[in-house]
């Protein structure tokens, strides 16, 4: 709403959310407090400045263009995923000596996978000559109908293998049994599985969305990415150049 009496509710809302938040540092002080967005790591910067003993907030900037609000935070450290996420963080008005770099920022058991070696991966997952993975999880019926045939039409592709990543999306996975046969394309299917990681690591390439935890994904396997760019990823052009 827009009224008075709104507005006057969520002022003493937000100072009943600063008091619990301030008295929660108070009494269970964090040997440091990690945000993943600005709105997060303002209220714990404003809290942080109103205790006896305040804990560093450390602000982990997972985009590859960190927004410009994360200036506003005055968090005691940011990590960045690379160079130029500093340097746009930085323009932003981020003191220099609060920034560091640290990679990719993603999930642990990515992290894990890359250290393990891409040919024993390769030969214990029974896969041959290049290898490929696809994340189609979330396009679609359809599309993922369009990209399996596309795939079936390059130049050597029977010298691939393509993995299929359907995650939980059921339909996707029930368009690949049906047609992956008939398109003669050397292919294996997961869903979620606790080998999910392993699988991506075992691969040169993935094909996907640019969306960041793909990013995030394939920068910790040390994989390149081809990027299907389209209009269900805001920016998705952008991310595929960076």
């Amino acid at each position: 709403g827009a009224g008075v009496a709104d507005r006057l509710v969520r002022a003493l809302l937000g100072e009943g959310a600063e008091r619990r938040l301030r008295r929660e540092l108070e009494v269970n002080p964090p040997d440091a407090a990690v945000v993943f967005d600005p709105h997060s790591a303002l209220a714990l910067t404003v809290a942080r400045d109103q205790v006896q003993n305040p804990a560093p907030v450390i602000a982990a900037v997972g985009e590859l263009e960190p927004a410009a609000a994360w200036a506003q935070t005055d968090a005691d450290r940011f990590v960045a995923v690379d160079a130029l996420a500093a340097v746009a963080l930085a323009d932003a008005g981020v003191e220099g000596e609060r920034i560091l770099v640290v990679g990719a920022i993603g999930e642990r058991a990515f992290a894990d996978a890359a250290r393990e070696d891409r040919a024993a991966l390769r030969t214990r997952f029974k896969l041959s000559g290049k290898v490929a993975l696809v994340e189609v999880a979330g396009l679609g019926p359809e599309l993922t109908g369009q990209l399996a045939l596309q795939l079936s039409l390059l130049d050597g592709g029977d010298t691939i293998t393509w993995l299929f990543d359907a995650a939980g999306d059921v339909e996707a996975a029930a368009v690949l049994r049906r047609q992956v046969p008939t398109l003669g394309l050397r292919a294996k299917l997961f869903g979620a599985t606790a080998d999910a990681a392993l699988l991506w690591r075992a691969a040169d390439v993935v094909v996907g969305r640019p969306r960041s935890e793909v990013i995030s994904r394939v920068l910790l396997i040390g994989s390149k990415l081809v990027a299907l760019v389209d209009d269900s990823v805001p920016g998705s052009a952008k991310a595929a150049e960076i």
